[in-house]
């Protein structure tokens, strides 16, 4: 397997099927991907992490892969960002029907509701982390 480090930060993977050689599967990456090539390794493949969900967080150290933790964070919060737009939307319902029944305790309830999404990504479990495990148990309840 080839690891590619790209001018972007991230790796890129490549596997060599058949005869195929390097040097030329690396230049018609590189043409296909202008600009993003900075260079590459062979590794094995039990060097890459079996785990996908921090893939854009994948940075090339010494002979294979690791997870950038700053960056996995980020995409994290991202993930919970998506999660939790629906449950706004939903909430917003809710809440235009309590005014309109005039149903201040449900209001005040879906307005709490709505802070604790808010919240989710200030986490400070997001910050602790320092595995992708870890990082990927941080899930409060509210998203479910």
């Amino acid at each position: 397997m080839i690891l590619i480090n790209r001018f972007d930060g991230g790796v890129s993977l490549m596997r060599l099927i058949g005869e195929a050689k390097a040097d030329e599967e690396i230049g018609k990456w590189s043409k296909r991907n202008p600009g993003m090539y900075r260079s590459h390794i062979e590794i094995k493949d039990e060097s890459v992490p079996t785990d996908r969900t921090f893939r854009d967080a994948w940075v090339l150290s010494g002979a294979g892969v690791i997870v950038d933790m700053n960056r996995a964070r980020e995409l994290w919060r991202e993930v919970m960002r998506r999660a939790r737009a629906d449950r706004f939307a939903e909430l917003d319902v809710q809440y235009m029907r309590a005014i309109e029944t005039e149903d201040s305790a449900a209001a005040s309830a879906i307005v709490k509701k709505k802070e604790e999404l808010r919240g989710v990504t200030l986490l400070p479990d997001i910050d602790a982390a320092t595995t992708p495990a870890e990082l990927r148990s941080c899930w409060p309840d509210c998203l479910n």
